[in-house]
């Protein structure tokens, strides 16, 4: 699974250069400038599906007016592994856990007074070390949010 979509993020990425590089001069001139600064560096990123998922969450909380018909959204979650030449590796976001039931009371309480189902099949962690990536060779983490039933991978 994870290698597919480190192959489906390279085919995306492809598609977007080719998608550009073949629209007219008048419509490339059109597009805003990305700025991003020149540098001899690259990282490697790839996407990991986490196997999370939270159903029933409130369609308000993401999308303003509300579209007539939908009113809860189903959210995937991802992990991306951010992976440096000089081997460095840092993880943005870490999914679901696996025991949503063992969150902090006040996020527990409010799942279950909501009605969100919340699941994930397995740990980013057991992910990455399926897939041949030591969860000790991860220098850092990058939560993307402050709140939610998301958390680190345990280190025991």
């Amino acid at each position: 699974m994870f290698q597919l979509l480190k192959k489906l993020t390279i085919i995306t990425s492809l598609f977007l250069v080719n998608h550009v590089s073949t629209t007219n001069a008048n419509t490339r001139s059109s597009l805003p400038p990305l700025n991003i600064p020149y540098s001899r560096h690259s990282v490697r990123v790839r996407i990991i599906d986490t196997t999370s998922v939270v159903d029933g969450l409130p369609l308000s909380l993401f999308i303003e007016p509300q579209i007539q018909g939908f009113s809860t959204l189903s959210a995937p979650a991802y992990s991306f592994l951010i992976e440096y030449a000089s081997s460095r590796k840092v993880l943005f976001d870490l999914g679901v856990r696996t025991d949503p039931q063992n969150l902090a009371p006040i996020m527990a309480n409010t799942i279950t007074a909501q009605n969100w189902t919340v699941k994930a099949d397995e740990e980013v962690r057991q992910i990455l070390e399926e897939n041949g990536v030591q969860a000790l060779s991860i220098e850092a983490i990058i939560w993307s949010r402050m709140y939610s039933p998301y958390h680190p991978p345990s280190r025991d």
